[in-house]
């Protein structure tokens, strides 16, 4: 499912986990996770490094992360990095070669690209030309 589906339908969103686990109803209790994260001694709590990266939800998705707020996670744990026009994008790697199609469109002979790979030399309105990849 992409992006635009289930934002414009949330009830639409199924996660890959959702028909198969029944989450215990503390871990969707927003008050017991804050009283927790500042509870000396407390639980331990989990936290979902680049969302739920499962076969369905490339890392560091919207999806991703919606599927591991669902799951429970306590804590999102993102990788943020700064464009050429100095905006924000969430992104692990510092490059696009291994999350994005970039390898797919320079072979097709696209020219409209930086010649670099890092994220710091492009522009936020050309990263949005490229698609996310789900890589496992």
């Amino acid at each position: 499912m992409r992006t635009e589906e289930w934002i414009n339908n949330p009830k639409k969103f199924v996660p890959s986990w959702a028909k198969n686990t029944k989450i215990p109803s503390a871990m969707l209790d927003f008050d017991e996770k804050w009283r927790s994260f500042f509870t000396p001694n407390g639980r331990v709590m989990g936290c979902a490094h680049r969302g739920d990266r499962n076969v369905l939800y490339p890392e560091n998705t919207l999806e991703a992360y919606q599927s591991a707020i669902l799951y429970g996670a306590d804590i999102l744990e993102i990788d943020l990095h700064t464009t050429k026009d100095g905006e924000i994008i969430l992104m692990h790697d510092d490059d696009f070669k291994r999350m994005t199609d970039l390898n797919m469109l320079r072979e097709s002979g696209e020219s409209w690209m930086p010649e670099s790979d890092f994220i710091s030399d492009w522009t936020l309105e050309e990263i949005k030309r490229l698609r996310i990849v789900n890589q496992k």
